[in-house]
């Protein structure tokens, strides 16, 4: 069993540093894939232009200008001598690192599934430990015991951040659309007349939207919380009477009685949103505390199975 795990582990090390090899070299072969296709693509242009140069008539023009079109061909041969010599050198490199490529690819082949094997061969011999009812095995079982508590735990934990971020971005969105609503009611109540006023209300009711989303992201994160206080999103309605007053009448009063209610829901909004923030950082730091200690738990029962 030993001499199994032995073999296995030095084969899963083995893996772990060919698969690495094998995407970096993946990596590399596109990059220079690309980098042919962009020489190849200048040594044709190149090729092009000396052609053009050589197709023009030397029965026409000056001796002068004749003059000119060869140092022009010249130059031009040059420079697609020089983008030939480029791609050349770029093709030999790809053709090179695509050998080194497959190599490497048949190498990990030869050692592909050594992580499951390591992993069966260690729990064989987990097994076997504690079915003996050793010191070892007894340690072994709370180890289990504590990394399968320790899954669990950070699988939630994980799950709650997931609803948090989400919370968080709705939480965004409602206040950027309750700070567009109150650049409208401020117009309006300044004297923006009827199209201030329509413009006010149709900003007001994407921002009930937004809340009404972010409502019920901020509720499922808050059921999920254990010890965090999070402060329900506020409403925003106005009523569909206050709606045509507003807008029929148009008068200062029912303007800045909608303006005053835009930005106390958008400063309740700021306040639930850095409520929202700290106890998202707060699963964080735990998810991470989670991750750190089953990382010690495995490492320690690596430990325990491993042959000396």
């Amino acid at each position: 069993m030993d001499a199994e795990i032995r073999s296995a582990a030095t084969d899963s090390a083995c893996e772990a540093t060919l698969a690495a090899r094998t995407q970096a070299l993946f990596t590399e072969v596109r990059r220079l894939e690309l980098l042919v296709e962009e020489r190849r693509q200048r040594a044709l242009d190149e090729a092009r232009d000396v052609t053009r140069l050589e197709r023009t008539s030397w029965t026409r023009g000056l001796a002068s200008f004749r003059g000119r079109l060869s140092r022009d061909i010249e130059r031009e041969s040059a420079e697609a001598s020089e983008a030939s010599d480029a791609l050349s050198d770029a093709e030999a490199k790809l053709s090179q690192l695509r050998r080194e490529r497959d190599a490497v690819v048949a190498q990990a082949k030869q050692v592909q599934g050594a992580s499951d094997r390591l992993g069966a061969a260690m729990e064989a011999k987990d097994a076997a430990l504690r079915a003996s009812g050793s010191s070892v095995g007894l340690r072994l079982a709370e180890l289990a015991e504590q990394i399968t508590r320790f899954t669990v735990e950070l699988s939630r934990l994980d799950h709650v951040a997931a609803l948090g971020e989400g919370a968080d971005l709705d939480l965004g969105r409602a206040l950027e659309s309750a700070r567009s609503t109150d650049v409208w009611a401020s117009v309006d109540t300044v004297g923006g007349g009827l199209v201030a006023s329509v413009a006010k209300f149709e900003r007001l009711e994407g921002a009930e939207r937004e809340l009404a989303s972010a409502r019920a992201s901020v509720d499922r994160f808050r059921r999920e919380l254990r010890g965090s206080h999070v402060p329900r999103v506020p409403e925003l309605s106005v009523g569909r009477t206050a709606k045509v007053v507003d807008i029929l009448a148009d008068n200062l009063l029912s303007d800045l009685a909608v303006q005053q209610k835009v930005r106390g829901v958008a400063a309740e909004l700021e306040n639930t949103r850095r409520q929202v923030q700290r106890a998202l950082d707060d699963v964080r730091r735990k998810a991470a505390d989670a991750r750190a200690r089953l990382a010690g738990l495995n490492e320690d029962r690596r430990a325990l199975l491993m042959p000396e």
